[in-house]
């Protein structure tokens, strides 16, 4: 009996054997105390009113401590798409109701009713219980887990799925508008404009500072394709430049060689979470009167020198994609300004070239934003603080443990800037002894999961292709970057875990 995560909802008879102290009292707490610790036990929320109304009538004093103790779950939403022809639904609704809940959560449901137990396959017993959790034990660390961060605010966001299904307000309406004014709050930027990609964003950002088919547009030649496609789509052309050896952002003593006539802007992409040198980057713009648009699509909450990722340039562009350090449920992304012409011209870009209805001042496109996806990440703005904080103790960890191998020349690990944070979208080493391939099929082997961000130099792609390409540090380093798992859904031992497994690969005592 697997599910794809240890999840359990507690039936109302069980919830109330540990309330009222009766039947099965000493088992189930045990039970309890085990949900509680792990946080993965569920009521379902049509079992509420029988909890309420039985401790009313059979112990009144506990009804005051009832929220604190529910407290310790997390109250799940039951479906409203009943079948009727389910045995359950006919033999007892309560128990139908609570084995829908399940259904929806893709949990077990615990129970002592022989009813339940015989008729959904989603009830098992509290003896059934620890031999379920030890089938359903996760040994696996994965590279992300969405699901995880999800359903631990799922339930804070019904609320707004709710109003915006109810009101039928679906594209940039009120939740879309909040999330702006509180992220460009939290950036310390004038203007938030949201959009529906970061992809979006980037090509929104190049209309505005008016691209014209032939301008130049200088990147970063290792980054995802979206930074170099949003230039093309419009007819401009991608001036490639090498990388920094430590950083892995654009390395900046080689911007200037790559200026010409034709120059309109530089992207500087924050990669994996750390902050181009944007002081170089700003001053070189200032001399040949450029733009600059960053891609902060990997930056949430970086900063360069005090400043926010995203507010130093011209334009910064986001992408809320959901594996983001603040990840929407779906497509999402956002442009930041301090220039008021600039983002005038962005709002009317987003919407088919105007502000209003049928107003077509500009050349536009249909960018916009959202309802849904602008509550998520309204909800979700809370948390990126200490979400990004824990993703900095884990990248710390990292550092601890794998230092000695970096010292013996087998890896390489990421570096920090003096002049930014890093919130460690992606934690990215190097393999510099034996085969990368290996190395990341071990690790796999090994029930570790990683990744290879980015497999190819943009050079390398069709789109893109050129022919005696002189990028040596890019191309050193795309053939040995691995990224290791990272993320809030991780844990201190499951750091400790990857490095063994990598100590082990190399044949060293961890």
């Amino acid at each position: 009996m697997k599910t794809s995560n240890n999840r359990f909802i507690l039936d109302v008879n069980i919830i109330l054997d540990f309330l009222l102290e009766r039947g099965n009292y000493h088992s189930v707490s045990k039970i309890i105390e085990y949900l509680i610790k792990n946080k993965n036990g569920y009521i379902s929320s049509s079992s509420l009113s029988t909890i309420y109304y039985t401790v009313r009538k059979y112990k009144k004093k506990l009804l005051k401590y009832l929220p604190k103790i529910l407290g310790y779950f997390q109250i799940w939403k039951t479906p409203s798409y009943i079948d009727w022809n389910h045995p359950l639904a006919h033999k007892d609704i309560e128990d139908y109701l609570i084995h829908l809940t399940a259904e929806s959560l893709n949990a077990f449901v615990i129970t002592c009713d022989e009813k339940f137990l015989k008729l959904s396959d989603r009830a098992i017993s509290p003896e059934k219980f620890f031999e379920v959790v030890l089938e359903n034990k996760e040994d696996t660390i994965q590279f992300l887990d969405l699901r995880k961060q999800n359903l631990k605010i799922y339930n804070q966001m019904e609320i707004y799925l709710d109003s915006i299904i109810t009101s039928s307000a679906f594209v940039c309406g009120k939740y879309v508008k909040e999330f702006e004014e509180k992220f460009a709050e939290y950036l310390k930027a004038k203007f938030c404009v949201g959009v529906n990609s970061g992809t979006s964003a980037l090509i929104a950002a190049l209309m505005a500072i008016n691209l014209k088919p032939g301008d130049e547009v200088i990147i970063p030649v290792n980054t995802f394709i979206a930074t170099a496609e949003a230039v093309a789509i419009l007819g401009g052309k991608p001036i490639f430049v090498d990388i920094h050896p430590d950083y892995y952002t654009i390395d900046t003593d080689k911007l200037e060689e790559k200026i010409t006539k034709k120059t309109k802007a530089i992207i500087p992409v924050h990669l994996y979470g750390q902050c181009a040198d944007m002081d170089k980057i700003m001053k070189i713009a200032e001399k040949y009167n450029l733009y600059v648009i960053e891609d902060a699509c990997q930056a949430h909450g970086a900063e360069y020198k005090g400043k926010k990722a995203g507010t130093i340039g011209h334009i910064g562009c986001f992408s809320f994609y959901p594996g983001k350090n603040l990840g929407s449920w779906g497509e999402a992304g956002a442009c930041i300004t301090n220039d008021d012409i600039l983002a005038e011209r962005l709002y009317k870009i987003r919407n088919h070239g105007g502000i209003k209805k049928y107003e077509h001042n500009v050349l536009g496109a249909n960018f916009r934003m959202t309802e849904f996806q602008g509550a998520v990440l309204l909800k979700k703005l809370k948390f990126l603080d200490s979400w990004n904080k824990k993703r900095k103790k884990l990248a710390n960890l990292y550092d601890v443990y794998l230092k000695p191998l970096e010292e013996k020349n087998l890896i390489k690990l990421p570096k920090r800037a003096s002049y930014s944070t890093h919130v460690y979208h992606l934690y990215v080493i190097q393999v510099l002894k034996g085969e990368r391939e290996e190395f990341i099929n071990y690790l796999k082997k090994n029930n570790i999961f990683t990744f290879i961000h980015y497999p190819k130099l943009l050079v390398d792609t069709k789109p893109f292709k050129e022919k005696n390409t002189c990028y040596p540090v890019a191309k050193n380093s795309v053939k040995n970057i691995v990224s290791l798992p990272m993320g809030p859904h991780l844990s201190e031992k499951d750091i400790y875990k990857v490095c063994k497994c990598i100590y082990n690969y190399f044949n060293y005592d961890f």
